[in-house]
């Protein structure tokens, strides 16, 4: 089952990058459009998306699970 997690979770965060290389306008989130809330953390900028039904925001958080799953955390 863990082989499984591995895949899925190799496969979903594939489709999170490749989404985000071809929609990522930098002001508008990529996968629903809602336009980013800027953080500016020191020297970096980081963007996040304000909307909690966010399919990317979804599916970043399924990667958080699988991972502490993996990990042992869960």
């Amino acid at each position: 089952m863990d082989e499984l997690i591995k895949d899925l979770k190799q496969a979903l965060i594939d489709v999170i990058d490749v989404v985000s290389e071809i929609h990522d306008n930098h002001e508008n989130c990529p996968y629903c459009g809602s336009e980013y809330e800027s953080h500016t953390p020191r020297d970096t900028v980081e963007y996040e998306c304000p909307n909690q039904d966010c399919a990317g925001n979804i599916a970043y958080a399924a990667f958080i699970r699988a991972n502490a799953y993996l990990n042992g955390a869960a």
